[in-house]
């Protein structure tokens, strides 16, 4: 392991157990606001998803297998409540507040070793029994009771980790430290990139061609979620950015709260052709500026005001989709039987 490798995992996990401890006590708290047919804040569940959304996709990119499983079966959990296909039950919290403290033993041991395997088998019990209840709830079963934890091992010494100084203009949306992109990571970047950003640019194109019976944008808005955080990870600013405030208004046409116009399709195809080209710049040295980064950034906030909307055209009706906007969620309704998605 090298100083690079252990830098990047330093990096990883000192966001990784900031976000975890932040979000912990929400979790703790659904327990309490929950109310008698196990409805809960949305709100709340949504800033549990994103941790575990979060997680994977930079455990993801980082090749971080053990993490990777562990998250997206959580997620695919949460997904159900958010979706509103089940009500939360007692033994689910549980259950979640154990994955939680997995993840923390699993990073903690990363930031030691670089590796993510040293819990492979309570990962792999943890993801078991996370399936379980993902199973139950698709079925209409009752809630399975939470397995017991696993019983803590000896403690061992402390070892001192030497965290790097978190970059100075790191913007609101990410707050990842400074790490040394090496020429592998990079290549990296780039290749996985390219394959986010044509996925969205043909969800887009797609919309665009077929008028009002279109595809909902889904696909795009998870692409250019991933792409953003891992353009964060990596530290091209401008990147993340602007995929941050196209990510903002592409959760508003998934609602259905700004019309999906000939002219909103544009500008979105103007914004993926703007980080594909920076994206291109980094092959040549480049280092993923945009030009007129604030034309388009502009842009994007008329199409929030509606100056880029027919004023008489009445905002769309959300359509149904596997994926729902983090910050606007329907009320939770009766249990339904679903399909996990993967």
């Amino acid at each position: 392991m090298n100083d690079v490798d252990l830098e990047i995992s330093a990096a990883f996990v000192e966001e990784g157990l900031e976000m975890i401890d932040e979000v912990e006590p929400q979790l703790v708290a659904l327990e309490t606001t929950q109310d008698a047919a196990g409805h809960v804040d949305l709100e709340m569940v949504n800033s549990i998803f994103r941790l575990f959304h979060s997680l994977k996709g930079s455990a993801g990119f980082l090749e971080l297998t053990n993490i990777v499983e562990l998250t997206h079966k959580a997620e695919n959990l949460l997904d159900i409540f958010r979706k509103g296909e089940a009500a939360l039950a007692g033994p689910d919290i549980p259950l979640l507040l154990q994955t939680i403290d997995l993840l923390r033993k699993v990073m903690e041991d990363l930031a030691e070793s670089g590796r993510d395997d040293a819990y492979r088998d309570e990962v792999q019990a943890q993801v078991a029994a996370l399936q379980v209840s993902i199973t139950a709830k698709q079925n209409g079963e009752p809630a399975p009771a939470a397995p017991a934890a696993a019983p803590e091992p000896a403690a061992e010494p402390e070892v001192a980790v030497d965290w790097p100084d978190p970059a100075a203009d790191a913007p609101d949306a990410l707050h990842f430290p400074a790490i040394t992109v090496t020429p592998e990571m990079k290549a990296r970047f780039i290749e996985e990139a390219e394959e986010l950003l044509d996925a969205a640019e043909q969800d887009l194109l797609a919309a665009l061609k077929a008028g009002p019976d279109g595809p909902d944008l889904a696909e795009a808005l998870r692409a250019l979620h991933s792409f953003k955080g891992n353009a964060g990870f990596m530290g091209f600013r401008d990147l993340e950015e602007l995929t941050h405030r196209i990510e903002t208004v592409l959760e508003e046409v998934v609602a259905g709260t700004i019309a999906t116009t000939d002219q909103t399709l544009a500008v979105f195809l103007e914004v993926v052709d703007a980080d594909r080209r920076a994206v291109a710049s980094l092959s040549d040295g480049g280092t993923g500026r945009i030009d007129g980064l604030a034309d388009l950034l502009a842009r994007l906030d008329a199409l929030q005001g509606g100056d880029a909307a027919p004023t008489d055209a009445p905002p769309a009706a959300p359509k149904k989709s596997g994926f729902i906007p983090l910050g606007r969620m329907p009320a939770a309704k009766a249990p339904a039987r679903s399909e996990e998605r993967h």
